[in-house]
This record gives C-alpha cells, sequence and structure tokens, in this order.
C-alpha cells in the first residue's frame, strides 16, 4: 500500500477502576490509498500471532550492530524495506526466506554490510527498480519471539550475474546493503509470532563466499561428462561413471560439481505449486568423487584417466534425472551429459599422522572409496540401514583390508530381514565385519589412541558425535552451498 496519512491521534489510556493514567499509547491512523499492489505469500514462513504489550527501549544506535543485532538477523525469516523512486512515490514491502537467508558481510564501526539473495519473484521489480534508480532503504528485522526490533537505513547496491556470485555463490542478483543509521529497540511489537509451518519455497540458506573454504572449484570453466555405465548397488544407491571431455584433475576426498540445468530448467514460473522448491532450483549439485585420482598411478586403478566415478542415493530431482539414465557401456542410445563446473573441497582421509578413525553414515561413506589403498592406521564405524548392506558389499570388494577394521551398526536390523539381506550380513562377519545390529551410542566410541576422527554424517548426527567425543580432534566438511 502507498499513500497519504489525513488523519492521526495518539491517546493515553486510563484505568477504569483506579482512573490512573497507564503508560500505554494508542495509536489511530487514516490513510488515503493511492496506490496498492497484492503481494503472494511465496515466501512467507507461518506464525501463530498473539498480542502483547510493547514497553520499547532503545537499547543501542551504534553502526556496528550489537550482538543482540547480530542474534536477530541471524535467526530472520523475514524483514520489511522500504524504498523510494526519488521523489514521486515509495514501496515498503517484504524478504523471506529460510531462517538466516540475510548474511553479514562485515561489521566494522564505519557500518554494518548485509547481503540477502532476491529470490524468483513476480517480475514487477518494484523495490529492486526503486534501489536502482535510488540505492537507499529502510530495513526493520522483527524478532517474532521477544518483540525486539532492528530498525536500518543505509545505502544499497544491487548485484547481478557474477557480482552476485562472487559475494553470495549460487545467486545470481543479491542486494548488498551498508548500514548507515541504526537502532536496536527492545520489546517494540505489540505482538509475538510462534513459529509455523515453513514455505515449501524456500531455497537452502545460501553462505556468502567468505564462510566457506574452497566454495569454487578449482576449474571453474565449464565441461562436459558423459555418464558410461549406472551400477545399481541397493533399491536408492548407485555407482555412476562419467567421462570427461579431458583429464579427470581430482585429488583424494574431493567433490565434483555438476551442472545439470540445461536438462532441468523449464524456465520463469511466478508458483509451481506441484514443484515448489524448483523455482529457485539452479540445479547445480555437488557430489563426492569415490573413485581414486590418477595422478599419482596406482596399481589398483581401473578407471582412464578422463574417467571418474560418483555414488549416489537417489532423493530429489536431480538424481531421479540421474537414476533414469543407465549410460552409454549398458545400451543408452542417447548419452546422458551434464556441466561440470570443476573439483573442488579438501577432506583427505589421511592417517599418516598417527592412528585414526572414520565415523560415517549411510552415503557418508564416499570420502573414504577414493583412499581405500592408503588406509593402515584408520578403524571404521559406519552405521546403515539394513537396505543399503549392498553397498557394504561393493565398498569391502573395492578394499578388502578394511573389513577387519570395520564395525559396522544396522540401525534397523530389528525390523524382518529378508533371506538376501541377512545372506549378505553372514558373509561380511565371514570377512571379519564385526556387526553390530542397533543403532550407535557413546559407549561404542571408546577409541583408545585414536588422535583424528573423520565425519561424514548429517548434521544432526554430527552434532551428536561432536558432545560425545569432547577434546578430539574432528575433521569433516560441510555441503551448505
Amino acid at each position: 500500500l502507498f499513500g497519504h496519512m489525513i488523519a492521526g491521534a495518539l491517546m493515553v489510556r486510563e484505568d477504569e477502576a483506579t482512573e490512573a493514567q497507564e503508560h500505554v499509547i494508542e495509536t489511530q491512523l487514516v490513510l488515503k490509498i493511492d496506490q496498492s499492489l497484492g503481494n503472494c505469500p511465496k515466501y512467507f514462513n507461518k506464525k501463530h500471532i498473539t498480542p502483547a504489550t510493547a514497553k520499547p527501549v532503545l537499547v543501542t544506535e551504534t553502526l556496528q550492530l550489537c550482538q543482540d543485532g547480530l542474534d536477530l538477523i541471524a535467526k530472520a525469516d523475514l524483514f520489511f524495506i522500504s524504498s523510494a523512486q526519488n521523489e514521486i512515490d515509495m514501496d515498503t514491502n517484504h524478504r523471506g526466506g529460510p531462517v538466516g537467508f540475510v548474511r553479514v558481510l562485515s561489521n566494522e564501526a564505519s557500518g554494518a554490510v548485509l547481503v540477502w539473495p532476491e529470490y524468483s519473484g513476480n517480475r514487477l521489480y518494484q523495490t529492486l527498480g526503486n534501489l536502482k534508480v535510488n540505492p537507499v532503504a529502510g530495513i526493520c528485522i522483527p524478532d517474532f519471539d521477544n518483540g525486539s526490533m532492528l530498525y536500518l537505513t543505509g545505502t544499497t547496491e544491487i548485484l547481478i550475474g557474477a557480482d552476485a556470485t562472487k559475494v553470495l555463490p549460487r545467486s545470481n542478483l543479491a542486494v548488498q546493503f551498508k548500514v548507515t543509521a541504526a537502532r536496536f529497540v527492545s520489546e517494540a511489537l505489540t505482538f509475538r509470532g510462534e513459529r509455523g509451518e515453513a514455505s515449501p519455497y524456500n531455497p537452502p540458506v545460501r553462505y556468502l563466499a567468505s564462510e566457506k573454504q574452497n566454495i569454487v572449484p578449482q576449474d571453474f570453466q565449464l565441461s562436459q561428462a558423459t555418464l558410461l555405465k549406472q551400477t545399481k548397488l541397493t533399491p536408492t544407491i548407485s555407482r555412476f561413471k562419467f567421462a570427461l571431455s579431458n583429464a579427470a584433475r581430482h585429488k583424494a576426498g574431493q567433490y565434483v560439481t555438476f551442472d545439470f540445468s540445461s536438462r532441468l530448467d523449464i524456465g520463469y514460473s511466478h508458483m509451481r505449486d506441484d514443484d515448489p522448491l524448483s523455482i529457485n532450483d539452479d540445479y547445480v549439485r555437488t557430489f563426492t568423487v569415490s573413485s581414486p585420482p590418477g595422478d599419482p598411478p596406482r596399481p589398483t586403478q581401473r578407471l582412464k584417466d578422463d574417467e571418474f566415478e560418483v555414488t549416489v542415493r537417489k532423493v530429489g530431482r536431480v538424481t531421479e534425472e540421474l537414476f533414469k539414465h543407465t549410460g552409454t557401456e549398458n545400451g543408452d542410445r542417447v548419452p546422458l551429459e551434464v556441466g561440470v563446473k570443476g573439483f573442488g573441497g579438501d577432506f583427505e582421509i589421511n592417517t599418516t599422522a598417527g592412528k585414526a578413525a572414520f565415523i560415517a553414515a549411510g552415503i557418508g561413506i564416499t570420502p573414504l572409496l577414493s583412499s581405500l589403498d592408503n588406509l593402515e592406521n584408520l578403524s571404521v564405524i559406519w552405521t546403515i540401514r539394513k537396505e543399503d548392506v549392498g553397498l557394504v558389499q561393493d565398498v569391502l570388494k573395492e578394499g578388502p583390508g578394511i573389513a577387519s577394521r570395520l564395525r559396522l551398526f544396522v540401525t534397523d536390523a530389528s525390523s524382518e530381514v529378508t533371506s538376501s539381506e541377512d545372506a549378505l550380513l553372514s558373509e561380511l562377519e565371514k570377512h571379519g565385519v564385526q556387526i553390530e545390529r542397533r543403532r550407535l551410542q557413546k559407549s561404542d566410541l571408546e577409541l583408545g589412541g585414536v588422535e583424528t576422527v573423520f565425519l561424514c554424517t548429517a548434521v544432526p548426527m554430527r552434532k551428536q558425535l561432536m558432545e560425545w567425543l569432547p577434546g578430539t580432534r574432528l575433521v569433516f566438511e560441510d555441503f551448505n552451498f
């Protein structure tokens, strides 16, 4: 809404019983609406609103944001932004997304700098158009938990294409906001909001380039990879062999970055309720390379210099597309060709410094697969679901020497086990694998003499392991980009 105030009033409420004046101010406004524009709720996260009494207190107004302000930004999933078309008119709009979608680029005494991605919207560009001709804005970030509010005024810069990606990887459009005035006010709101259902349109949080190490692949020149062969290992996990247009240059433990956009991106849609996450999906995915590098040459190497493998679980739209193809060696008449942005990461399992352990969950075993020739001082703890026993069998086929050092936890073994699954488990035990038909517990982590523990699990399990292993050197890699 845009308009002009016709009338307004401030009133002091009186206590009807004592006739004493309370320090509660009521505001009434009469507005003449000159313009209106309906906004879609695409990035709104539901909240249950309850009334509250505002008791505003100015906490700080420094350009360098206080810790309370930083904490509020870190948990915010919504803010309001006001912009103007010079002297013609002005707009107040909202920006929403997952918790943490606003990132703090810097926080110096001269003024904090924020960055947020511009998600796919209605393409009217009301706010961005204003910021293009008049690069100043006002921002309000509400705290629905305790009623605090962070008020910011600043200058803006619209980042497009490579400029956006350089600051906020995986973004083609972003806004950088330099704070020129700030106020953090506690208990400023007359309501509170309890978190409800998150918007299904929210993409994952996009982190700053400065927040991640090795986030940009070594070779950012897009090349092509052709799928040669899919080998099915379990009902939901397969190994895929690819050939690059040039030699596959990667190190042990690295990931490869694929770009499936040419196959899956069907263009702009404002709303897509049947597949809401596709609205902001760039169809770029990273998978850990599960084959050893060709340099230096290894006696056990079975791939050509231009070939590499990834071991992948079928989950999500990109992997569903990948699993549809069997590869040219399996008879695919039309080869699957996908873009490759390059290789990156630094998660090599190295035991030269002493005894170490590797703890993996499910498909998290993949970083180990490229280093099976050099694991003399490594013990392995691996948790799987019973239907993934075929993956274990394949890993031991590639690296039989690991069997005697593997402790395998089959998390749902108490449920009905098929005869084939039971036969596989028995075969693994014959080869020296220690099998536990239960979940991993803290008491299982008495790792005498181990100096370093490598972790490759989902985030909740990793947090649990970090609590169970205080004082231990833990090495892991995030893939939250």
